[in-house]
């Protein structure tokens, strides 16, 4: 059960025509200039974002607020819009910035709510990891921030897209995580738009996938199967079965077959043979069994960095006929960088494929154990521009980054 729903200020509030007051930490100026911030409403006008943190209390479920302004810009501006909450935790408390989970902690200390029947609502990653370390559900929202291919290795539990799913998410809590991770536990999900995540265009993801890193990794069932699939029968056939289900709960593109990235040449397991079949009576396709096929093998390929892997995938895989302007459904296990599947992709092109979507178990996500090593503040995995992804410190005032070799 939710007892209380925490709001980010950022999600409720567009602070964006004072975002150089706030990144030069000119608060004086930020606080007489109040009257340009406007609440979040959505694109067709009917609903304000404020107006959740009334809906939340009408539920009976109590709303905190997190900020990381200070006292004066933060309590000015939710009594300028008359936010309804029941305690708000703002920068003069002195805590350390997400994705620290101490702020998440003391807010729900004092609603006098367990973190773990607390949902966090935000648009950022470090929100999302203070979430995770506090034992909170985390819900990202796609108005505001990243938006809803931003997220990348940083997913949140719930990803929301208007502004009545937080409402959903109160009543439903993880009943709402990605498909595939509340079907491994056996429970009945509440399908909505987040269900399945969109890591790119025509690139799907039933669940995230955490590594052996990651503390998260012990409560995630989802990880264990996907990676137990690649040597028990039993796990590839859960895992199949999973996906099976996902196609067919989800508005997932049709397709005429369904392929899988295949295994070593040498493999006597077809870990996606029972996936396959599923995915493909639940979208009316043909089981593209054998349509692909891996021509040469690599060793320690997770010991490559992402250029490296991309070498490595050139000329793997090979089609076996002609596939004249077929929809292909791709499936594969976890997609960490992509090289694979852009690989297999391609290969499906280049037989004659019309059009290849790509269906993941599982979206690798960065563990949340890196922590700066000039402040202790957590790091998180950036990319800017044309630069290749890094990790940099996530405390405003420390510069400190690190190259990632992901």
């Amino acid at each position: 059960m939710v007892g209380a729903v925490v709001f980010d200020l950022d999600t409720l509030l567009d602070l964006t025509p004072l975002a150089t007051e706030r990144r030069q930490a000119r608060w004086a100026e930020m606080a007489a200039r109040l009257d340009e911030v406007v609440p979040y409403s959505m694109p067709d006008g009917s609903i304000e974002v404020l107006e959740l943190t009334r809906w939340v209390h009408e539920l009976g479920v109590k709303v905190g607020i997190l900020s990381d302004l200070p006292g004066p810009v933060a309590r000015g501006l939710a009594e300028k819009f008359q936010t309804s909450c029941n305690k708000m935790l703002d920068a003069a408390e002195g805590l350390p910035p997400e994705p620290e989970p101490a702020r998440v902690e003391v807010l729900c200390e004092r609603l006098e709510v367990p973190s773990r029947a607390t949902v966090v609502v935000g648009a950022s990653m470090p929100s999302f990891g203070a979430a995770a370390r506090a034992g909170a559900l985390s819900a990202g929202v796609a108005w505001a921030g990243a938006g809803v291919n931003g997220w990348g290795g940083w997913q949140p539990d719930v990803r929301l897209h208007e502004a009545a799913d937080v409402v959903e998410v109160s009543e439903k809590g993880a009943a709402m995580r990605p498909l595939a991770e509340v079907l491994v536990e056996g429970e009945p999900p509440a399908v909505h738009w987040g269900s399945v995540i969109e890591v790119a265009e025509g690139v799907f993801a039933a669940g995230r996938y955490f590594t052996g890193t990651d503390r998260r990794l012990s409560s995630h069932k989802l990880s264990r199967v996907i990676a137990d699939s690649k040597a028990s029968p039993g796990a590839a056939t859960l895992l199949g079965e999973i996906l099976a289900d996902v196609a067919g709960r989800t508005e997932l593109p049709g397709a005429d077959l369904v392929v899988s990235v295949p295994g070593r040449p040498d493999a006597e397991l077809d870990r996606f043979g029972v996936a396959r079949a599923g995915i493909a009576e639940a979208l009316g396709a043909e089981d593209g069994h054998g349509v692909l096929a891996m021509v040469k093998d690599c060793e320690n390929y997770l010991q490559l960095d992402r250029d490296q892997r991309r070498m490595a995938n050139h000329g793997r895989f090979r089609a076996t006929r002609d596939l004249a302007g077929e929809r292909v459904v791709l499936i594969d296990g976890v997609m960490t960088t992509g090289a694979v599947t852009r690989a297999c992709a391609r290969e499906l092109l280049g037989a004659g494929a019309g059009e290849v979507w790509t269906l993941v178990a599982g979206v690798s996500q960065d563990a949340f154990e890196r922590e700066c090593p000039s402040c202790g503040v957590g790091m998180m995995r950036r990319v800017y521009g044309r630069f290749k992804p890094y990790y940099a410190c996530t405390k405003r005032a420390c510069d400190h980054w690190e190259r990632w070799d992901g």
